[in-house]
């Protein structure tokens, strides 16, 4: 998808105030380690979501769970990943919003995906070009843990299973920020919520700053829910080898 150009996130990706394009992303699994990695402000990696996954596994490469920059592009180019100019992000419709917007506005496509294996792990990947017009140097909710995506995982009280929660959100970034959307979802699980319920909290806390918004969930039972706060947002899920997918609150996937 980020080689798309109908999303915000590699090929699609949105411009910056100066016109430029600063890509992030991030991935993370259920482990009892925690362990997570994400990328920022990356201006010539082809396809971020690449570069995080490989380094993930790579501790020898980079031991932190956190990375931007120069020295995120010089990793890219020791795994041997595709850097490309600049002008390799351009679409005629991210200039134009860049030229007609004026101001910082709200992402439209930022990609975001939580998958199951078939050992019960669940593996969180999300991939955007930001806020339009955002500050140079400007870092969003995506590569944040515990804003833009979590993964997690816990034992049930009192029958002592392995509960496991992933969650990537879209959205107002800075408020993901602030009030650790992706994160929240997860302990509200915890507490005894359904994840439609703590789905729900979650986007509503964020309207309630009137921040817009919205989170994908899934946990090792196979149970998903999705939810938003603002007129629509693409989604969809792929089941022995069913696919579904909807755009506005009405459209149903199950």
């Amino acid at each position: 998808m980020e080689n798309s150009p109908l999303f915000n996130a590699g090929k699609g990706a949105v411009f910056t105030e100066d016109g430029t394009n600063e890509l992030e992303a991030s991935v993370m699994t259920t482990n009892a380690t925690r362990r997570t990695m994400s990328a920022t402000l990356l201006r010539h990696v082809k396809n971020p979501i690449l570069l995080v996954k490989a380094l993930l596994t790579r501790r020898d490469l980079c031991p932190h769970a956190f990375i931007s920059d120069v020295k995120a592009e010089d990793l890219a180019k020791e795994l041997g990943l595709e850097l490309v100019n600049q002008e390799y992000f351009y679409t005629d419709k991210r200039w134009q919003e860049h030229k007609q917007t004026g101001d910082m506005s709200l992402p439209r496509g930022t990609v975001g995906a939580v998958a199951l294996d078939i050992f019960g792990e669940i593996s969180v990947a999300t991939s955007t070009g930001g806020l339009t017009n955002k500050f140079s140097g400007r870092i969003g909710d995506t590569p944040v843990a515990g804003a833009g995506y979590w993964a997690d995982l816990w034992k049930t009280r009192i029958l002592r299973r392995t509960r496991k929660v992933g969650v990537s959100g879209t959205g107002d970034g800075d408020w993901f920020i602030r009030l650790g959307t992706a994160r929240t979802v997860v302990e509200s699980v915890k507490r005894g919520l359904s994840l439609k319920k703590a789905s729900r909290n979650a986007v509503g806390e964020l309207w309630n700053e009137a921040a817009a918004g919205g989170v994908i969930v899934l946990d090792n039972r196979g149970k998903w829910a999705m939810d938003f706060n603002c007129d629509g947002m693409f989604r969809g899920y792929a089941k022995d080898g069913e696919i579904k997918v909807a755009i506005f609150r009405d459209d149903e996937l199950e």
